[in-house]
């Protein structure tokens, strides 16, 4: 049954964070269990079809998930401010290495042995803000490096080398 304010009361949003858990899984794996916040909004009020909820009621009982030990995590991009609605296991480092196979696996990239967020976006499914908020974290981890030129930014693997003595 739909969670509304008038059936839940002052547990209201405990329990919407509960059937959001439940509702977003299968949506997230469809999106490499990764979703924008404002998407997951339009998903969720579609599927409830009346008794919509505001961009507020959605926000407060998604920052209920870590505290209620649900499997999804709010996630706001410092660089940004992107906010994205995350499987708890999808990490960053995750993310990362996902770019990486990427990279060393399609033949196209593994030629120019770069992507850009429009390039990561389209293989992996997920939209091009995502995409560039992914690149970015990759970028900060250390995985990848990037080159700013008139072309646009491409992002590369990070390959140091030392030489030996």
């Amino acid at each position: 049954s739909i969670v509304t304010k008038q059936s839940a009361g002052n547990l209201f949003h405990q329990q919407l964070a509960r059937q959001l858990a439940e509702f977003l899984p299968v949506h997230l794996r469809k999106n490499q269990g990764i979703m924008a916040l404002s998407d997951a909004f339009c998903l969720y009020n579609r599927a409830r079809g009346t008794d919509l909820i505001s961009p507020d009621d959605m926000y407060r009982a998604c920052c209920l998930f870590d505290r209620l030990n649900l499997p999804l995590v709010l996630k706001r991009f410092e660089s940004s401010g992107v906010i994205v609605i995350q499987d708890s296991e999808m990490t960053d480092e995750r993310m990362a290495e996902r770019i990486v196979r990427l990279i060393e696996s399609d033949e196209e990239y593994r030629e120019q042995q770069c992507v850009s967020a429009v390039d990561v976006a389209h293989s992996l499914k997920i939209s091009v803000i995502l995409a560039q908020q992914q690149l970015l974290s990759a970028e900060s981890t250390g995985v990848l490096c990037r080159d700013e030129s008139i072309e646009g930014v491409r992002f590369y693997l990070t390959r140091i080398c030392f030489p030996t003595a």
